[in-house]
């Protein structure tokens, strides 16, 4: 059955840093159509940003579209949870790190078999 008839099922994305982490650090996303994929790549393919910072926003804007929240996420100085949202996503990770999870969410989003059971 497609992806897009289970909308509330979402799988992990680990960064390739953080594979032998434990807990791990893990962003969770969603399935997208081929149109919301090719919205995505339009998003952080766009040859005509003026700016930098024009160019990040994209990035995090596309990501926002299949990332839905993350796990094991912590302030390294308190140790507590950092709760999911743009801003935090924006001064916890690097923008290598936004584009990995994005590669991975578009192309790589194949679920373990005891993820599909959920």
């Amino acid at each position: 059955m497609p992806r897009f008839c289970k909308p509330d099922q979402t799988y992990r994305i680990v960064l390739d840093e953080d594979k032998d982490v434990v807990p791990t650090p893990a962003f969770l996303c969603k399935s997208v159509s081929m149109d919301k994929h090719q919205q995505i790549a339009e998003t952080i393919d766009r040859q005509n940003t003026n700016t930098v910072a024009e160019y990040f926003d994209s990035n995090v804007k596309a990501l926002l579209m299949v990332a839905t929240g993350w796990e094991n996420i912590r302030d390294p100085n308190t140790n507590e949870e950092i709760v999911f949202s743009e801003e935090a996503l924006r001064k916890v990770l690097t923008a290598k790190e936004v584009m990995e999870v994005l590669r991975k969410a578009l192309f790589n989003d194949e679920m373990s078999a005891d993820e599909k059971k959920s």
